[in-house]
C-alpha cells in the first residue's frame, strides 16, 4: 500500500505532499513524475514554489505548472532546503551558500546569513488528507489488475468471456497435445 514519503504546508489550508512519485496539491494531482519532495512555499508572487530533488517547480494555486527551474536556468546547485526571510522573500540553502531570486526567477543572487530566517520543514498533514491522498493513489492501482483480472476470467468479453477463455483453453491444449505428437514422431525416426 502506498504512503505519504513527504508533506509540506504552504498556508493553513493548502499542503504539497508526496506520494508513489506524484505530487499533490491538498487533493489534485500536479501532473508530472517527482522523486524526493524537500520543500514547498508560498510566494507573495501569488504562486507556490517546490523544491524536487535539483529543480524548482512554480505552480498556480490550480496546480498548473508555470515552469520547471533548473540549473540550466541559473538554479544554484545542490539547493537542500527552502526558507522564507521576515518579508516572505525566498531563500535557498547550498552547500555553497545562501541565494536569492530576482522577481523573474532569472537570476539568483548570494545573500550573507540571516538568523531571522525561517526554514520550511516537513510537517504531518491532516489525517483526513492523506487517507484520502492513499485512498486516490490505491484507486489508481486497482484498475490494472482488474482488467487482468476480468481478462484471465473471461469477464472482459462480456457473457461470452467464459465461452471464449474456455474455447482458448481448449486451443491451447490441441496445440499443445499436437506439438508432443509431432516430436515424438520425429524422435522414432
Amino acid at each position: 500500500m502506498a504512503s505519504l514519503s513527504a508533506a509540506y504546508p504552504v498556508t493553513d489550508k493548502i499542503w504539497i505532499s508526496s506520494i508513489a512519485n506524484q505530487l499533490y496539491l491538498n487533493k489534485q494531482l500536479i501532473q508530472g513524475n517527482y522523486d524526493k519532495l524537500a520543500g514547498a512555499v508560498n510566494l507573495p508572487q501569488g504562486f507556490i514554489a517546490i523544491l524536487i530533488e535539483q529543480q524548482i517547480l512554480l505552480i498556480t494555486a490550480e496546480a498548473e505548472i508555470i515552469e520547471a527551474l533548473t540549473a540550466t536556468e541559473g538554479l544554484p546547485i545542490g539547493i537542500g532546503l527552502l526558507g522564507l526571510t521576515t518579508d516572505k522573500q525566498l531563500i535557498a540553502q547550498t552547500p555553497s551558500g545562501l541565494y536569492k531570486p530576482d522577481d523573474d526567477f532569472m537570476t539568483w543572487e548570494k545573500v550573507a546569513d540571516n538568523s531571522k530566517l525561517q526554514w520550511i520543514k516537513p510537517q504531518s498533514p491532516p489525517s483526513n488528507l492523506e487517507q484520502a491522498l492513499i485512498a486516490q493513489v490505491s484507486e489508481q492501482i486497482i484498475p490494472l489488475e482488474r482488467l487482468l483480472l476480468d481478462l484471465h476470467s473471461g469477464r472482459l468479453f462480456g457473457i461470452w468471456g467464459v465461452y471464449v477463455m474456455d474455447l482458448v483453453a481448449i486451443l491451447i491444449l490441441i496445440l499443445a497435445a499436437t506439438g508432443l505428437f509431432m516430436w515424438l514422431k520425429r524422435k522414432r525416426r
